[in-house]
């Protein structure tokens, strides 16, 4: 049974194929998988759950694209740490399916982004400052998704 002290199972995500990861816990039973061109996870809950019992799936949201303050959207009460906020809404739907047909819609949760501002500057020494202000310099900035910058 998971509890919000161990803070559930850490699962290993291991690459099935070019489209599907597989999460799998430390018996080796394939948990969670995650569909790269459907972005959308098929989570495993249980073979059965007792009265009392519950599984909770928690995943990070990477935002990416490009996205201002103006946020379009307002996250669902009791959604987490945007709870009716404005904000962009995480996912487009979650849908629990049970074995017998029955759905469970969730509500929707918002991200909130922070825009930020990279100022990179160069200071050259070696040269006398007249040679420095004529001369033309290039700056190629990598970050660690693999972006690359230059001018």
């Amino acid at each position: 049974m998971q509890t919000a002290a161990d803070k559930g199972t850490k699962l290993t995500a291991v690459l099935a194929d070019a489209d599907t990861v597989n999460y799998i816990n430390s018996d080796g039973k394939v948990i969670a998988v995650y569909s790269i061109s459907e972005k959308q996870i098929d989570w495993n809950v249980a073979d059965t759950l007792g009265k009392d019992e519950k599984r909770v799936l928690t995943y990070r949201v990477k935002v990416t694209g490009d996205y201002t303050a103006d946020y379009p959207d307002e996250g669902d009460n009791g959604t987490g740490t945007h709870s009716g906020e404005s904000g962009y809404n995480s996912n487009e739907s979650a849908v629990l399916t049970f074995e017998n047909g029955n759905d469970v819609t969730f509500p929707h949760p918002v991200v909130q982004v922070t825009p930020s501002t990279l100022t990179v500057s160069k200071e050259v020494s070696g040269i006398d400052e007249a040679a420095a202000l004529d001369a033309d310099y290039s700056f190629t900035v990598r970050f660690e998704d693999e972006t690359v910058y230059c001018t």
